[in-house]
């Protein structure tokens, strides 16, 4: 009896007294207008440059991994003796 007498406030109360349509009216509906405006700024193209350059170093270097294990060893070493060369030669031609 009380349902047909109050249908309209059953309803209300049994649709989660209309919060999701006043989440969809106050947040969703702005946000995807403002997104839907703002779809093509400037920070976007920002990032999708970052997005190009990494894609581009990344195919840049992969051109130099072989997957042999001595010739990367072999670089930190070569790299490490020029490095204590350069500090030697650094200390003893110091003033």
């Amino acid at each position: 009896k009380v349902k047909n007498a109050m249908h309209t406030l059953h309803n209300f109360w049994f649709s989660g007294w209309g919060f999701d349509k006043l989440y969809d009216t106050l947040f969703v509906k702005p946000f995807v207008f403002v997104a839907l405006i703002n779809k093509n700024d400037v920070i976007d193209k920002l990032y999708s440059a970052l997005v190009s350059i990494a894609s581009a170093l990344n195919r840049l270097f992969a051109f130099s991994q072989s997957g042999i294990l001595r010739w990367y060893v072999m670089g930190i070493v070569v790299g490490a003796i020029l490095i204590l060369t350069i500090g030697i030669f650094i200390n003893l031609f110091k003033i």
